[in-house]
């Protein structure tokens, strides 16, 4: 049963999507951690500016990255392969804040 399980992990297929998944995780590791950086940059100002002038111009900060079902039906619809560069080429919001 191992040998089997051995012979699967190192085929082609299988070293292509474990490639693929480690491209996939590493890209939506920089989207998580600009998410984090524009998060903590304006909770900084609104703490700035709630010192400085007495009020809260932000009343909240909501963030959030696309899962991966919804980037690849995105990127199905519009005629697309599910690949890493095909989510930056042609992706324009896979995380966001408001």
């Amino acid at each position: 049963k191992d040998e089997v399980t051995k012979l699967r992990m190192n085929s082609p297929e299988s070293l292509k999507f474990l490639n693929n998944a480690t491209k996939f995780y590493n890209l939506m590791m920089k989207y998580s951690c600009a998410i984090r950086e524009i998060q903590t940059k304006l909770e900084v100002l609104d703490d700035e500016f709630s010192a400085e002038n007495n009020r809260n111009p932000i009343s909240f900060i909501k963030t959030g990255i696309k899962k991966p079902n919804s980037i690849y039906n995105k990127l199905q619809k519009m005629g697309y392969e599910f690949t890493t560069e095909n989510i930056q080429t042609y992706l324009n919001v896979v995380a966001g804040v408001r």
